[in-house]
């Protein structure tokens, strides 16, 4: 088996797995009771208040040489419909994402085994796999700032605020962007080969 044909059964692999997986979670989302509790892991509670802080400072461990801050909280919600349909919504979003990167993936190994790799058509998926690659940062956050607004206009603490921790960094960015600089390098190189393929 060579490397091209072990990697495209890698690739369809976690697709079906990535299908498999929302799939579970979608059902999963939908059968579960309304009212029950479920731990939230994203947005968290921080406190934000002096006065809340110096009521809880108190009741933790002390030690001489370390203090307090940024004190935190994660939350149980009572799980209702327009909760559900968020998480449908964050699960389908993820999901979609993930599998059409694999898909483009997939399309332009397609490609290289069939004897083509530097074809426009694959150096057109090259760059838009690294534009969609930085592009997730953003995503993020934009994900974050939904789930955010969605906590804040439901659940209202006082001394409190909502806050999310996103993952992906300016490292993902970098990485689109390599990408992105690979695609359009091989563009160049075959604008350069076309060219000689005329002179000749």
């Amino acid at each position: 088996m060579n490397k091209l044909k072990l990697i495209l059964i890698t690739l369809k692999i976690f697709k079906g797995l990535l299908l498999a997986g929302a799939l579970f979670a979608i059902i999963f989302f939908l059968v579960l009771p309304t009212g029950k509790m479920i731990e939230v892991g994203e947005p968290f509670w921080l406190v934000n208040s002096n006065e809340v802080s110096s009521q809880i400072i108190p009741l933790l461990p002390r030690h001489d040489h370390i203090e307090y801050y940024d004190i935190q909280s994660r939350m149980k919600a009572p799980l209702n419909w327009p909760l559900k349909t968020l998480l449908i919504f964050f699960v389908s979003t993820v999901s979609g994402y993930l599998f059409f990167l694999l898909h483009i993936a997939q399309s332009i190994v397609v490609k290289i085994r069939a004897g083509h790799p530097f074809t426009l058509e694959n150096i057109k998926k090259i760059k838009m796999l690294g534009i969609l690659i930085a592009l997730a940062m953003f995503g993020e956050k934009i994900l974050a700032m939904i789930g955010n607004l969605w906590f804040s206009s439901n659940y209202h603490l006082e001394g409190l605020e909502l806050v999310s921790e996103t993952r992906l960094g300016w490292h993902i960015v970098l990485i689109g962007a390599i990408i992105f600089a690979m695609g359009v390098a091989f563009e160049q190189g075959l604008k350069l080969q076309e060219e000689q393929d005329l002179t000749i």
